[in-house]
């Protein structure tokens, strides 16, 4: 339960700074615990490390703001700071079974075929 209980601040934490510095100590920091027992709460509460649930929310958070139609693929993967739109594709694409690209012409309500 305290470890539970760290896991959901922490995850309020990253989802409100998804834009930020997520760096393993910067959570820590963040949260006035050693990187170690940041790792070690997690892991016991979430079964996942520190890296591994940033990296979820950010694909969470660029899913999220794909469906919204507002931003392309480049500039959600910017936001949420994937530096590398080939890897944020890939593993987007693994995560939810689609390409980022789908998501954006499905939420703009353009079909693949209309855009060929």
């Amino acid at each position: 339960p305290r470890d539970q209980a760290f896991a959901n601040q922490l995850l309020a934490h990253v989802r409100a700074n998804i834009d930020g510095d997520l760096a393993p100590a910067a959570l820590a920091a963040a949260m006035h615990v050693s990187v170690r027992t940041l790792q070690r709460r997690i892991r016991d509460a979430l079964q996942t490390s520190p890296q591994d649930l940033v990296f979820a929310a950010r694909l969470d958070a660029a899913h999220g703001l794909l469906r919204t139609g507002r931003l392309r693929v480049s500039g959600v993967a910017f936001q949420v700071r994937f530096e590398d739109l080939s890897h944020f594709s890939k593993r987007s694409r693994a995560a939810y079974g689609v390409a980022p690209s789908r998501i954006e012409q499905d939420a703009a309500g353009r079909s693949p075929a209309a855009l060929n």
